[in-house]
């Protein structure tokens, strides 16, 4: 699987992220070493999903195909005419 990151220049070196995956990041002195250490960082951040999932339960329900969602926005909402 590819996952997009987002590269930063800093007076430090380089921070990157992954905006796929929450919280997981992270740095390097060149742009290189900033790629290759987010790219074990994902290892990582994948590898205890898995860990944390694995020792969960989980049912599956099958959803009509259907099915929709209906969003309420209260008659005073901001950007409502008249809220």
């Amino acid at each position: 699987m590819r996952y997009k990151v987002v590269l930063s220049k800093n007076e430090d070196g380089y921070t990157v992220h992954c905006p796929g995956l929450r919280g997981c990041w992270s740095q390097g002195a060149t742009e290189a070493e900033a790629l290759v250490n987010i790219r074990s960082a994902i290892e990582e951040y994948l590898a205890a999903v898995d860990d944390l999932t694995a020792r969960q339960s989980f049912s599956r329900r099958a959803c009509p195909a259907r099915l929709r969602s209906s969003i309420l926005i209260p008659a005073n909402a901001p950007g409502k005419p008249g809220g």
